[in-house]
């Protein structure tokens, strides 16, 4: 898993160095805590592992936080619109009053590719906050590639092909640990 952040983390650099001018992420920037995703067998396992052992003060915040999130996240799926996902923003329950991702060394790949240009099953995506144009080109992140690695180790380690196949809202992970302990 380190391997795949780690690579993740080196393309986003290298975009990064070469259009700093038009990438706007900085700390306190909060725009993909907003967004509603989901992640892999993987990274709820990671996050998991890390949220099990976090002081019972914090995690009993998380906790609370998570349960907002949810609260919303299903009044919101059922709306019966395709577009409702993309359009809504609800506060990731990481996202921490001053800004900051509680989990940043731990984040998915999503948000770890969020302010650049990425690309899943050809279609193209970039934040709305950044200063790339729309119908230009960039060299852009492939995230059907990650994914794909994503997959193979979740298969080396969950208990089973669904929950290697499944995907989880980071709020679950949070309300729920023992499914990857």
């Amino acid at each position: 898993m380190d391997e795949i952040f780690n690579n993740v983390d080196n393309a986003v650099a290298i975009i990064v160095k070469e259009f700093q001018h038009l990438v706007k992420c900085k700390p306190g920037c909060t725009s993909c805590c907003y967004a509603l995703f989901d992640i892999s067998f993987v990274e709820a396992f990671n996050l998991a592992m890390i949220i099990k052992d976090i002081k019972r003060s914090e995690r009993r915040k998380l906790e609370r936080l998570a349960k907002k999130f949810k609260e919303k996240f299903l009044k919101l799926i059922k709306i019966p619109n395709i577009n409702t996902m993309s359009i809504n923003k609800i506060r990731c329950p990481l996202l921490t009053d001053n800004g900051l991702c509680f989990l940043y060394f731990a984040r998915p790949v999503n948000c770890r590719t969020y302010g650049v240009p990425t690309s899943l099953n050809g279609k193209s995506h970039v934040c709305g906050l950044s200063g790339f144009v729309e119908g230009k080109n960039y060299p852009t992140i492939e995230l059907s590639k990650v994914q794909r690695q994503l997959l193979e180790l979740s298969l080396q380690i969950a208990p089973n092909k669904e929950l290697a196949y499944k995907r989880f809202i980071i709020a679950d992970i949070i309300l729920d640990t023992s499914l990857f302990l």
